[in-house]
């Protein structure tokens, strides 16, 4: 799903300018209706073809509907009723896939859906939302600042800019070194051999025996000097891997501390935003249209109520599937679409 995450405007909810464009509902064989409210009606009648989806009736009607939140303000929405069977979830799949599909059913063209609709994106009689989720993502959509959000803008640049390396193995660089040393300390006592040989042939005055073991000696210092080189280097070497070690360790050491520390700073920022958006959602929630038809009607929960509180906030863009039974409880299907400022299909199967 393709989420256009734009703003809209907690304080306003209402405003006219955040209604979406009607959606487009493409058949099989090319039929489109486009209204901001498209009823999904039940077939009265089986359909004359093996095609699971007929339309019986287009009628295309206008109704202008007073707001009464705004009573000089009118607003004229366009209405279709398509009889046919299609379910709430092949529906609500159908809008959250975008069009065109490849599916034989329909397609529905429209702006592509938030990330509220992750929450809610079919409302029935009694929906489960995730109320504080669903209310944190509207809060994100509309903008909400934090004390927070300077802070975790300069921890995540300070992650960004850290480079991680891995931390080199040692072990052979050590090995190498102990193996050099060796080496050393054995041509060190080669050449102490040598030499002292050297001087008991020249107690004896031993001309032949003195030029091999110079010759020896001399060889045996020239690889004495290469073995001590070759020592150095090692160990050089291995200090440099050690502090190549301890820095990369101390820059992860860094990074999960930055990490954790960003980790709390979402923390404080959800907070912050879901109470900011559960004082604007307490507000909503008791506007007289919602609580008062939720109060005076058993068949309705507090979780519709909560829902359509939430949605009255929420930049929805996609339109939202209903079920008939909602719609016709809060004064009809266009009065509802305009008081949460939304488009609406309606559908009237329970599958």
């Amino acid at each position: 799903m393709t989420n256009d995450d734009t703003d809209h405007y907690i304080g306003n909810p209402q405003s006219a300018s955040a209604i979406p464009p009607p959606p487009i509902v493409e058949f099989p064989g090319g039929k489109q209706v486009q209204g901001h409210v498209i009823d999904f009606c039940r077939s009265p009648t089986e359909p004359d073809s093996d095609d699971s989806t007929s339309i019986y009736d287009s009628e295309k009607r206008r109704e202008t509907i007073q707001y009464r939140s705004h009573s000089d303000s009118e607003r004229w929405y366009c209405s279709h009723q398509v009889h046919t069977d299609i379910s709430p979830i092949e529906l609500n799949q159908t809008v959250c896939a975008g069009a065109p599909t490849s599916s034989e059913r329909l397609s529905i063209y429209s702006p592509p859906p938030t990330s509220v609709r992750e929450y809610i994106g079919i409302l029935s009689p009694d929906p489960d939302i995730k109320r504080r989720d669903a209310l944190i993502t509207i809060g994100r959509l509309c903008g909400v600042k934090t004390p927070y959000d300077s802070s975790l803008k300069t921890v995540q640049s300070a992650i960004d800019q850290l480079e991680i390396s891995s931390v080199p193995d040692i072990t052979t660089a050590r090995r190498r070194v102990a193996d050099a040393g060796a080496d050393v300390e054995r041509l060190r006592e080669r050449v102490a051999m040598l030499r002292g040989q050297m001087a008991v042939y020249r107690e004896t005055d031993v001309t032949t025996d003195i030029t091999n073991a110079e010759i020896a000696l001399k060889n045996a210092i020239r690889t004495l000097s290469e073995a001590s080189t070759e020592e150095i280097a090692a160990t050089q070497r291995l200090t440099q891997l050690i502090d190549i070690a301890r820095t990369a360790r101390d820059c992860k050491e860094k990074r999960l501390s930055l990490i954790d520390r960003r980790q709390n700073l979402k923390r404080h920022i959800r907070a912050e935003i879901f109470d900011v958006m559960k004082a604007e959602f307490d507000r909503v929630r008791q506007v007289p249209w919602i609580a008062e038809r939720i109060n005076g009607n058993n068949n309705y929960t507090t979780a519709l109520a909560d829902a359509i509180a939430i949605l009255s906030l929420a930049p929805l863009r996609a339109p939202l599937i209903v079920a008939e039974s909602v719609a016709t409880a809060f004064d009809g299907i266009s009065a509802l679409a305009i008081r949460i400022n939304a488009t609406i299909i309606v559908s009237t199967t329970n599958r």
